[in-house]
């Protein structure tokens, strides 16, 4: 199951710890409940976290690029397969 796809009854999500603890505090903090944590992005130093930062950045950069590079690749096989197809069954439509 992907993590962007997981739903739950409550649809609670935060964005940040003041946000949970609010929760807390108003008993709106769903039981049972699935925190996702990153401590490896965890760093005493600014620029230990500003180097995590920007690592995760290029990361994402990188995979967003492979996946529209995969999609385009998907598109353009398509497109040849339909062209293909209707060059084929000209006489039939």
């Amino acid at each position: 199951m992907r993590q962007n796809k997981w739903t739950s009854p409550s649809q609670h999500t935060t964005s940040s710890t003041f946000d949970i603890i609010r929760a807390v505090e108003n008993g709106t903090f769903p039981v049972p409940v699935m925190m996702t944590f990153h401590p490896q992005r965890w760093h005493d130093s600014f620029f230990g976290w500003t180097s995590e930062l920007m690592r995760q950045k290029v990361k994402n950069m990188v995979k967003r690029g492979v996946f529209e590079t995969r999609m385009a690749c998907l598109l353009f096989i398509n497109i040849r397969l339909l062209i293909s197809y209707l060059i084929l069954n000209f006489d039939r439509l």
